[in-house]
């Protein structure tokens, strides 16, 4: 009994170094579309957003944005634009888990252009037709338990 319990108490510390090791290296950023933490600093308030993952054009299957959507629920994720119009998006730590289950690490996979709905620009003083691009966006702390990407 006590060579199985150290056993899986072995098989559990490797775990969680390898699992530590993963999610530093899943923090790098991504040369495609890097985030510059001084370009994650909102000029104006975050709206808060209900999101679904996948592709539009595929019935929300895929990676990608499928649907946006403002929101005065409690919600795991918010957008900001920065004073250079770029759209900042951030997740706390759940919303950080739900990126990494989807995607198995801190970036997220776009893979078609995003285009906001009318109501989410206008809340973020966006030109009409904004859209995002399609890249990968990594999540990076912003240090105060909040994880942001430029986006």
């Amino acid at each position: 009994m006590k060579n199985l319990f150290f056993s899986l108490m072995a098989i559990a510390m490797f775990s969680f170094n390898a699992n530590a090791t993963e999610i530093k290296a899943n923090t790098i950023k991504d040369t495609n579309n890097t985030c510059d933490l001084n370009e994650t600093n909102p000029v104006r308030p975050a709206i808060v957003i209900g999101l679904e993952w996948g592709r539009a054009s595929r019935g929300c299957s895929g990676n990608g944005i499928c649907i946006i959507i403002t929101t005065r629920d409690l919600s795991s994720y918010q957008l900001s634009t920065t004073d250079a119009g770029r759209v900042v998006f951030k997740a706390d730590a759940k919303g950080l888990e739900a990126v990494r289950a989807r995607f198995g690490s801190n970036t997220i996979v776009v893979e078609e252009a995003y285009k906001l709905t009318d109501d989410v620009t206008r809340a973020l003083e966006l030109p009409a037709g904004y859209s995002i691009k399609p890249g990968r966006y990594t999540l990076a702390s912003d240090g105060s338990g909040g994880f942001v990407t430029t986006m």
